[in-house]
């Protein structure tokens, strides 16, 4: 079982933890970090502000995944 949430301001949440299932029981390469990014990416439907355009809120979304991946891989690795 994995958990992946995306908060959106007043909206209610992404849950996007069917992306995250597909590393379940799975090495974590880049590749796979990409395809989960990529997913979560058209799962979302940012509305874009003054500070952002909607596609780029989706860019820096698929960008924060890969992060978020590869920190939760390393802590796993280094046995936190």
């Amino acid at each position: 079982m994995s958990g992946l949430a995306f908060l959106r301001r007043r909206r209610n949440p992404v849950d996007a933890s069917s992306a995250a299932d597909a590393l379940v029981g799975h090495r974590l390469t880049e590749a796979a970090t990409r395809d989960v990014a990529a997913s979560v990416q058209a799962m979302i439907d940012p509305a874009g502000n003054v500070h952002a355009t909607a596609d780029y809120q989706r860019h820096i979304a698929g960008v924060l995944t890969e992060r978020a991946l590869q920190t939760a891989a390393q802590r796993a690795h280094d046995g936190h």
